[in-house]
C-alpha cells in the first residue's frame, strides 16, 4: 500500500507538467511527440503530429481521477484536473478539446488507420 502515494505523486505531478506545456506559445505544440526532460520542445527529427497523445492522457487522467476520488481523495483537487469553462485552464478539457477537433486529421501515430 506504500506505493499508492508514490503513484499517486507521480500523476499528480504529470498533470501539472502536463498544464504547462499545454500553454507553451507554441502553435500545434499539442500533437507534439516528443519534450525534453526539462519541458522544452525537442525540435529534431521525428514523425509529427501524433495525435493519440492527448487522447492517452485525458484517458490517463480521466481514470486516475476517478480512482482518486474512490480512495476518498477530495473533489476540490480533482476539479482542478478538468473544468467546463471554455476556453478552458484544466488539463483534461484541453486534451479532449483538442481530441474533438482534431480527431480527423491525418497523423503519423504508430498506428495510422487514416491510410
Amino acid at each position: 500500500m506504500g506505493n499508492i502515494s508514490q503513484f499517486e505523486n507521480i500523476l499528480w505531478d504529470y498533470a501539472l507538467l502536463a498544464r504547462d506545456l499545454q500553454r507553451l506559445p507554441a502553435i500545434g505544440w499539442i500533437g507534439e511527440p516528443k519534450f525534453q526532460v526539462d519541458g522544452t520542445l525537442f525540435n529534431g527529427p521525428w514523425c509529427r503530429p501524433q495525435t493519440d497523445g492527448p487522447a492517452l492522457g485525458a484517458s490517463l487522467l480521466i481514470e486516475f481521477a476517478f480512482n482518486y476520488l474512490e480512495m476518498g481523495g477530495s473533489i476540490e483537487k480533482v476539479s482542478t484536473l478538468y473544468d467546463s469553462k471554455l476556453p478552458t485552464d484544466s488539463v483534461i478539457k484541453t486534451y479532449l478539446e483538442y481530441v474533438s477537433h482534431y480527431w480527423n486529421e491525418n497523423t503519423c501515430d504508430l498506428v495510422d488507420f487514416s491510410r
